[in-house]
């Protein structure tokens, strides 16, 4: 996925991870709001640089971009995953 990422987006969302686990570190004691606070402002900076690099991704061609990958697919089936449906 770094592939592709800005170097801006890139140091960004690092500068934001960075800040997040700062402020968990120094702040073990706090209370859930102020967690459920602090992933809404990570949340609020990463979402968009995640989604844009996404679709570059997707765009782009890159390997495993498509979402769906060789992991726990079994395999069966033909190229067709299950759907919501199926799985209930």
């Amino acid at each position: 996925m770094q592939q592709a990422l800005s170097e801006e987006d890139a140091a960004s969302l690092k500068g934001a991870v960075d800040a997040a686990l700062t402020w968990l570190d120094d702040n073990q004691s706090a209370d859930k709001e102020e967690y459920e606070s602090q992933r809404k402002e990570l949340e609020e900076v990463a979402m968009p640089i995640l989604q844009r690099a996404m679709q570059a991704g997707a765009g782009g061609g890159a390997p495993g971009a498509d979402g769906g990958g060789d992991e726990g697919g079994g395999g069966e089936g033909g190229g067709d995953g299950p759907s919501v449906e199926e799985v209930d």
